[in-house]
């Protein structure tokens, strides 16, 4: 399940102890930023990054725009949410991908 992710993808055995200590702070920000990311798009609405972030933020998690990405990042691998084909501008006009929860997570 999404929620042990794995630290082998965090660090190799071969770092110091200064990256497993990385390593677990990111595993756990990264956790939370799932658990927010499903949150916000329980509800089903189609929504590209920037919108998902702030989803985020309105819902009480403040976070970076790329800790929310990553949590995006491993809903969408873990086949939770799927691209909808659609892609639309942001704030900043650059065009991007729509992301909606599959429908085996309703």
């Amino acid at each position: 399940m999404i929620e042990q992710l794995s630290l082998e993808r965090l660090f190799r055995a071969t770092d110091p102890d200064t990256s497993l200590a990385a390593a677990i702070k990111a595993s756990k920000a990264s956790r939370k930023a799932v658990a927010a990311v499903r949150g916000v798009m329980s509800d089903g609405v189609a929504r590209i990054d920037e919108e998902i972030w702030h989803a985020c933020r309105a819902s009480g998690y403040i976070s970076s725009y790329d800790t929310v990405r990553h949590g995006r990042l491993a809903l969408s691998e873990g086949g939770e949410l799927a691209e909808t084909g659609v892609t639309r501008n942001t704030s900043d006009g650059v065009s991007a991908r729509e992301w909606k929860q599959t429908q085996e997570r309703r």
